[in-house]
């Protein structure tokens, strides 16, 4: 059964094209505790459709991975066609949703980030300036930092730590060097033990 979505409207303005998006506020407040708290501890009833500049919240976002923001949103579901060329997409679209406080977007991003580097046919690691956004911008033992990792312990090659070390971050590295003493084996039941203690192998890393 379709269900029909009541109340009002909310406009976004998007990325750098200040690009304009119409969205349901009970959508929104229903997914989000960010915009459940923002949308509706407004003190006066007014007519006038919020208006939320996404530049000034999240300013790498651009209309392309909102986009796919309102598509799971509307419809609970992620792109089946992703481009793997587009290495910032996906890190982008988890962070999003950590600003908007939506863990069930966050779990589906990187299952299908893991669905594509384990389907490719050509063993895939997330790539350097990917990682250096990843961990810009993430916690420590967050799902998306743990999965960079988890794809240069199963995957990387000798040839390609030595290209790219000098441009890694260090919190990265230790925590690579840490899933690798784990054992490739065990490098999952090295994430739970991870998360599970709340500290960061780069915490305790010595440079």
């Amino acid at each position: 059964m379709t269900r029909t979505l009541s109340g009002g409207m909310a406009q976004f303005i998007v990325g750098s094209t200040q690009t304009a998006f119409t969205v349901h506020t009970e959508l929104l407040c229903n997914c989000s505790p960010y915009f459940k708290q923002r949308l509706t501890n407004q003190h006066a009833p007014t007519t006038t459709m919020p208006l939320i500049n996404l530049q000034a919240i999240s300013p790498d976002i651009c209309p392309e991975i909102f986009t796919e923001f309102l598509r799971w949103m509307y419809l609970g579901i992620l792109f089946d066609d992703v481009d793997i060329t587009n290495k910032m997409f996906l890190p982008k679209l988890w962070v999003l949703a950590e600003t908007f406080q939506i863990s069930e977007l966050q779990h589906a991003v990187v299952s299908l980030y893991r669905g594509i580097t384990n389907e490719a046919r050509e063993a895939v690691i997330i790539e350097p300036p990917a990682i250096d956004y990843i961990y810009a911008h993430t916690p420590a033992n967050s799902s998306l930092r743990l999965l960079a990792v988890e794809t240069w312990a199963r995957h990387a090659t000798t040839a390609e730590f030595s290209m790219h070390r000098g441009g890694l971050p260090r919190p990265f590295l230790g925590d690579l060097c840490c899933a690798l003493i784990a054992g490739r084996s065990e490098v999952d039941s090295f994430h739970d033990e991870l998360v599970s203690s709340g500290n960061s192998c780069s915490s305790v890393w010595l440079w």
